[in-house]
């Protein structure tokens, strides 16, 4: 015995007999079709968006790939002991203050950095207030030292401390 009011009702109501029908048949196989277009059409169009979203890491540059020293050893060994030291510890570039560059010369440095595989970083203090004049020596001595070959300069000053990646012409800053 079924309660009052749940008995079954078709939506439609259409008999059995009128479902077999040549319309009804088309009717279905058409929104049949239609699910399965549009199915397909979203998969398709998945596959498109997954293969265009994807773009390759930018290429890094040699401060990002590998890891930069500062202090790889006492300071009464010297700079070449430390160059060294820094190539075991697989150093990427060792930072050198303006008064350590002074000993053997920054051109014999950066070639017996070289040979080790270390690349040579100058740490250069920023202050707040240049005169021009020593602007100007800053940049003159940039100069020689970047044609001497070092590789980057480390800015440190009292709010912000930054890499300058210099070759040629072009000028890369990496904040950090």
């Amino acid at each position: 015995m079924v309660p009052a009011g749940m008995e079954s009702q078709p939506l439609l109501g259409t008999h059995r007999a009128q479902q077999d029908t040549r319309f009804w048949v088309c009717v279905r196989r058409t929104l049949l079709i239609l699910f399965w277009a549009a199915y397909i059409t979203v998969v398709v169009f998945a596959v498109v968006l997954v293969i265009q979203a994807y773009h390759p890491p930018p290429p890094s540059a040699w401060h990002q790939r590998r890891v930069i020293c500062r202090n790889t050893g006492p300071q009464q060994t010297g700079v070449t002991a430390r160059i060294q030291a820094a190539s075991v510890l697989g150093c990427g570039g060792l930072i050198l203050s303006q008064d350590e560059v002074g000993e053997p010369g920054v051109k014999a440095l950066v070639e017996e950095a070289q040979r080790y595989g270390v690349r040579t970083v100058l740490e250069v203090p920023l202050l707040e207030k240049y005169s021009r004049q020593q602007v100007q020596r800053l940049k003159d001595t940039a100069r020689s030292w970047l044609q001497d070959g070092v590789s980057a300069f480390w800015l440190s000053g009292e709010r912000r401390t930054t890499i300058m990646m210099v070759r040629g012409s072009q000028q890369k800053e990496a904040w950090l």
